[in-house]
């Protein structure tokens, strides 16, 4: 199935307490869409707590060859509503062979997600002067699917890895049950060493097939 036909029901909740549901889509990035992550993603975040380590990402390039740890076809993707509105938003790149990243790793291959973010404004510790009327399903875990996805469709089997960068980042991958490789690698962009976090294919029937029933809860 193409992701240009892949859509989930977000649950809305009003000011009055009244549900209904938003079609959120799968796409690829616009231009449009890279405009409102620079112009009303990136203050709110700048803004908010100082863990939310996303704040100091380059917002205007993420799927620029620098900023990458795996140069091999890079997707932008976001989740976004009918009206246009961002719900979240991705990169990845691949498949590598996770060797090629993470010395004496496995050489089977693994898309790499670069980055992975939703939206600040509907976030738990989202802080109270900005945060919507709204609240949504996890918008973190529609994403990783997304992520298992294209993994399949680009013949790495559904493996994924990424680096994880801070304490919120490292909390969530241990809560969908993704495994901490033992040593921590450089991204190749800033030389920097991270903790490292894969998912094997048994991994990604698990997570979706949890995903899909509603089980898995993620940090949004």
């Amino acid at each position: 199935m193409g992701l240009d036909r892949t859509s989930v029901e977000l649950i809305e909740k009003t000011v009055d307490s009244i549900e209904r549901s938003i079609v959120a889509v799968i796409r690829d990035a616009n231009q449009a869409d890279k405009q409102a992550l620079l112009t009303h993603w990136a203050p709110k975040l700048r803004a908010g707590p100082p863990k939310w380590l996303d704040r100091l990402w380059n917002w205007d390039e993420l799927d620029n060859p620098t900023e990458l740890a795996c140069k091999e076809k890079p997707r932008w993707l976001v989740l976004a509503a009918e009206d246009g509105e961002l719900f979240g938003t991705l990169v990845i790149s691949g498949p590598i062979a996770l060797r090629e990243l993470v010395p004496g790793a496995s050489s089977e291959p693994y898309l790499w997600i670069e980055y992975l973010a939703i939206a600040p404004s509907i976030r738990r510790d989202c802080p109270p002067g900005f945060v919507r009327a709204q609240r949504v399903v996890p918008v973190g875990v529609r994403l990783m699917q997304v992520v298992i996805e294209l993994s399949v469709e680009r013949g790495a089997g559904g493996r994924v890895a990424l680096h994880a960068e801070g304490d919120i980042a490292i909390d969530t991958y241990k809560k969908w049950e993704m495994r901490r490789l033992p040593e921590r690698a450089r991204h190749p962009s800033d030389g920097e060493l991270y903790w490292v976090f894969v998912g094997d294919e048994d991994w990604a029937q698990t997570f979706s097939q949890a995903a899909t029933s509603g089980v898995k809860e993620g940090s949004r």
